[in-house]
Formats: C-alpha cells, sequence, structure tokens
C-alpha cells in the first residue's frame, strides 16, 4: 500500500530538508560560488553504468515526495513550505536539463567529428 512504515516519516522530513539545503546551493544564482558548490554536488551524486547522472533526478523526486507528504500532513497550511521548495525543484529541473542538452550536444559534435574524419571513407 502506500502508507509509509514506523520510522519512514521522520526518515522522509530529514532527507526533505537535507535535499532542500542541497537545492538551494545548487539553484542560488546570487552567489558566484554558487556554480562551484554545484559542481562539488554533481560530482557526489551517483551515475549510472553509462555515466549519466540520475542524481539530479533523485532529488527531484525526494522534494516532490517530501512536498506530498507535508501537505497531507499540514494540509493547506502548509503552502508556506511547499511553495519555496516548488521552485527549488523547478531549478533543479532547469539544472537537469541544460546537463542533458549538454550532454546531446557533446554525443551531436563527437558524432559530426567522426563523421568528418579524412580516415572514414565517404564510398562506402
Amino acid at each position: 500500500t502506500n502508507e509509509l512504515k514506523a520510522g519512514e516519516e521522520e526518515n522522509l522530513v530529514i532527507s526533505g530538508n537535507g535535499f532542500v539545503l542541497l537545492a538551494c546551493l545548487m539553484v542560488d544564482h546570487e552567489h558566484v560560488s554558487s556554480g562551484s558548490i554545484r559542481d562539488s554536488i554533481l560530482k557526489e551524486l551517483p551515475i549510472d553504468s553509462d555515466g549519466n547522472s540520475g542524481g539530479i533526478q533523485f532529488m527531484i523526486k525526494t522534494l516532490k515526495a517530501f512536498c506530498n507528504f507535508y501537505h497531507y500532513s499540514v494540509g493547506d497550511l502548509s503552502v508556506a513550505v511547499i511553495a519555496p521548495v516548488v521552485k527549488l525543484i523547478t531549478g533543479l529541473e532547469e539544472i537537469n536539463e541544460a546537463e542533458q542538452q549538454a550532454k546531446w550536444s557533446q554525443i551531436y559534435n563527437s558524432t559530426l567529428s567522426l563523421c568528418n574524419s579524412p580516415h572514414i571513407s565517404q564510398d562506402g
């Protein structure tokens, strides 16, 4: 079922708070050092066998679960907490999208340079 087991509520709140802090550090555009902080955080997030980072998606999903739980627990008063977290989720989604576009651009450029290589016969 969709019920949280004993202790899972506290773990969700603690992890949600932790991810809120990480997200704040990653999407903070006012501080010059946020780029280096973002890079440091991204280096520590898990990657799959293809080298793709699933960490930002994991953070987004955890924050969404945190918001859902918080809204379920507190009700309408949760807006004060959820609204800023939703902005953080949007910021993380933008970072994730930019990261994916950069990766596809890199793959495209690598493929293009291979196709234009003089070592590849154009005759087939």
